[in-house]
């Protein structure tokens, strides 16, 4: 399975996902992370966190990380703020900063809306309108792409810091019957044909989509490279030729050293930098997901039957809850730390 078939991060909109789904996949960058942010639609007056990422927008309860949402970027298609006056359980009544996002999803569409502070919401959308951006720029490294204008216009379109490794001149692009000149591009993001007669003839194939790259025998054309791509992008099956066998293997070597690349450090078009307050971000949804398991492990009765429950005291100037043994009150429980204390000092 390729890198494009196992990364539904940007792809789709899912809803409630466990925790280890929020975690950031490897090539997954954390651009933005925001906190007291309310999905004013979803979730009206509970305090959430929102992130900005490289594949999508993820917005989690404070207290409930399982209450989430996690946006692909590739369904966003509008973002707009604006200011709203609004009052919930927490807040007076004042004026909040409003994001509005509008997605596609299938057949659906989705309308999600994020409210918090005036200064946090202006920076989540500035930060989501340069990350939407710049994902839509880069589309091209995670798109297949066939007779597309907008692959060659003069010389070869490059994605941001995209650079040709080599290229091949007099690449036969093969069919059952017959064959199309053309020039062959190797870069380190994908492999891209030209034609010579027709520039709009073209093919162009991120590294992300390619199952492998192997040598081929055909009756009618000889030996040839052949690139199988992803489930997403169709299966299709393509074909290239050179002259010289001895290029055909030094290409398909290259293609699959590539590839090999990619799955170990997986890369989607570009990275962003992470803000300060994104940085402890994984170790909040780490301890999210501890807190979980406790959760479920207490509500299937392991540990917490220890605790009697009706035994439990709350003592409100102190801030905290008691367990007494009987005949025992609060204030001889706490005489009794106070002489422990000072007697462990004393030694």
């Amino acid at each position: 399975m390729t890198l494009a078939d196992r990364t539904w991060q940007d792809r789709e909109i899912r809803f409630d996902i466990s925790v280890l789904s929020l975690k950031p996949i490897d090539g997954e960058t954390i651009i933005c992370r925001r906190s007291r942010v309310e999905d004013s639609k979803g979730n009206t007056s509970i305090s959430g966190v929102l992130m900005v990422t490289n594949l999508r927008i993820i917005w989690h309860s404070e207290k409930n990380t399982r209450s989430n949402i996690s946006i692909g970027n590739g369904c966003v298609k509008v973002i707009t703020s604006s200011m709203a006056e609004r009052k919930n359980r927490e807040t007076a009544l004042g004026m909040n900063e409003v994001l509005y996002i509008v997605c596609r999803y299938g057949e659906a569409k989705f309308e999600f809306i994020f409210s918090s502070q005036y200064q946090t919401a202006i920076e989540i959308y500035q930060i989501a309108q340069e990350t939407m951006s710049m994902y839509s720029r880069t589309s091209i490294l995670r798109q297949v792409r066939l007779r597309s204008s907008s692959i060659f216009t003069d010389s070869l379109v490059l994605a941001p810091n995209e650079e040709i490794i080599c290229f091949v001149e007099g690449t036969w692009n093969v069919t059952a019957e017959q064959g199309t000149l053309g020039t062959f591009y190797l870069t380190r993001r994908r492999a891209v044909w030209i034609a010579l007669c027709n520039s709009v003839y073209n093919a162009s194939i991120p590294y992300m989509h390619v199952q492998r790259a192997e040598l081929r025998v055909s009756k009618v054309h000889g030996t040839m490279i052949v690139l199988e791509t992803s489930e997403i992008s169709g299966s299709l099956i393509l074909g290239f030729k050179v002259d010289s066998e001895k290029k055909l293997g030094e290409i398909s070597k290259e293609i699959n050293f590539q590839i090999s690349e990619l799955e170990r450090k997986p890369f989607f078009g570009f990275e962003g930098k992470n803000d300060n307050s994104s940085l402890n971000n994984e170790a909040q949804i780490n301890a999210s997901n501890e807190e979980d398991e406790i959760s479920t492990r207490n509500a299937q009765g392991t540990d917490i039957n220890t605790i009697q429950i009706d035994k439990l005291v709350f003592h409100e100037p102190l801030g905290l809850c008691f367990e007494l043994a009987d005949n025992t009150s609060i204030e001889k429980a706490w005489d009794e730390a106070v002489k422990h204390n000072l007697r462990s000092n004393n030694s």
